[in-house]
């Protein structure tokens, strides 16, 4: 059943529930997304009166959403495995990892800390439950870092680059050693280079500069972390491609 349901936020109307304590400076809800309530509470909470209202008052505890399994896991022991595997990251990558129970705006979910990890692929971020901030493996800041906008797409990107990619920490390095403007300058000399070998069609210098030019477009990832956006395109182009060589619309 709470598979078939949305939770639409009434923060403009006397129906929202949010006290105005754990509302945002300027009097908003903190748990609004895209029109909807992210609140796992007020959601809960919206299941349970649907509940009543169509009699099944005497089920509730099995419309609790944390209680929806998969046939292995529930919702709630999938939260605490991200909890915990999060934890273990950070522990592990501790010089990147940062916590705060302050967004970098002052605001806060009730509840709930932020933690973060500032890796070499981009910005991560997750919501914890206030019980584990005292133990999270984390340096505590007063407020936390600015958001980067990052999606939960893009959190999957870095994260799976950041253990992907053995010459990582060499392109790291390389960056931090020569700087981002004069590696954004070696980009656009090497595709330079490439060119002047495809003019010339010199397989052997072609080769080379082809080597030159994936380096560099690995480290131009990491300077503009747009792995999630440049996997989005790539995607967008493949399927334009096929459709001009196939006529179908999509692989």
């Amino acid at each position: 059943m709470p598979c078939e349901l949305s939770f639409p936020c009434y923060s403009t109307a006397d129906k929202c529930e949010i006290p105005k304590e754990e509302r945002t400076a300027d009097g908003k809800c903190p748990w609004f997304k895209a029109g909807f309530c992210c609140s796992i509470d007020h959601q809960n909470n919206s299941i349970i009166v649907l509940a009543k209202e169509r009699g099944l008052s005497g089920e509730t505890e099995l419309l609790d959403p944390g209680k929806i399994s998969d046939g292995y896991h529930t919702f709630d022991e999938l939260y605490d495995h991200r909890y915990s595997l999060f934890g273990a990251l950070c522990q592990a990558s501790s010089s990147y990892a940062w916590k705060s129970k302050k967004h970098s705006d002052g605001t806060c979910f009730a509840g709930y800390f932020i933690a973060g990890l500032e890796l070499p692929t981009g910005q991560i971020s997750y919501h914890l439950p206030l019980r584990l901030y005292k133990v999270f493996p984390a340096v505590a800041l007063p407020k936390a870092h600015d958001w980067d906008g990052h999606t939960a797409e893009e959190v999957v990107c870095r994260l799976s680059e950041y253990w992907d990619d053995p010459a990582l920490k060499l392109f790291v390095d390389t960056i931090k050693f020569f700087g981002a403007t004069e590696q954004k300058q070696k980009a656009i000399e090497e595709l330079a280079e490439l060119i002047r070998g495809l003019s010339r069609d010199d397989h052997e210098n072609i080769a080379e500069e082809m080597a030159d030019v994936f380096i560099m477009m690995s480290q131009l990832k990491l300077i503009f972390g747009n792995q999630a956006k440049i996997a989005e395109y790539d995607k967008i182009k493949r399927n334009r491609l096929y459709r001009r060589i196939t006529g179908k619309k999509t692989i």
